[in-house]
């Protein structure tokens, strides 16, 4: 997967990667702005937008982790299913590259890579650093309880104006999650569509702030 990157400390081996997951028909370079924006309080971490893995099937130039052709409960899940093969190894990849633990390694998606990032973080053999999902979903209709869940830090943020994700679907993760053992920061903008505004963008400075930690 072809992939931007931003590394403030470009000299130095960075101590911790943010994977950035753009959404459907969309590609890596347009999320990589916000690894700009955070990485000004990160130096020491490289932020990294990988494109997804496949030609958006609505034309032009952008791309999608699985079809949105149909939006159900179950073909999220099967689409999901599908997509992370392909995140896992572009994950394992950046761990070897940079010589980084699954806990330096932090996922903030958008849209479909929020529901990619979800479904990583319940999927990864070892627990992540945090995960930061914008405008999003969980493809799971219930999550198991496990120790490595328990007061495992996630931010979800969603506008209530946002017509193409609801934003019932980030109320129904964050209740499926705090369940199952999760701690959800869960953020409701009033008036924000489909999209990422400022006081989000604080939202996610303050969980990279408080879960990004040097090794």
């Amino acid at each position: 997967m072809l992939k931007y990157q931003v590394h403030q400390s470009g000299n130095t081996p960075p101590k911790n990667a943010v994977i950035l997951l753009h959404g459907y028909g969309a590609n890596g370079a347009d999320l990589i702005e916000l690894g700009k924006v955070f990485g000004k309080d990160h130096p020491d971490t490289v932020f990294i937008a990988p494109d997804a893995p496949t030609p958006c099937e609505m034309g032009g130039p952008g791309f999608q982790w699985f079809s949105l052709r149909e939006y159900t409960p179950a073909s999220l899940k099967e689409g999901s299913q599908q997509a992370f093969p392909a995140l896992k190894e572009f994950i394992t990849h950046i761990k070897s590259e940079y010589d980084l633990k699954d806990k330096g390694i932090a996922l903030i998606g958008f849209s479909q890579g929020t529901m990619m990032s979800l479904y990583a973080m319940l999927q990864m053999p070892e627990t992540l650093a945090t995960v930061i999902g914008y405008s999003g979903a969980l493809a799971e209709d219930t999550v198991e309880a496990r120790l490595a869940y328990d007061d495992f830090p996630v931010a979800l943020v969603h506008g209530d104006a946002d017509l193409v994700v609801p934003v019932q679907a980030t109320v129904m993760a964050t209740h499926i999650l705090e369940k199952a053992g999760f701690d959800v920061t869960q953020e409701i903008i009033t008036n924000l569509g489909h999209g990422i505004d400022n006081s989000g963008l604080e939202i996610g400075k303050k969980m990279l702030k408080m879960h990004l930690k040097l090794e």
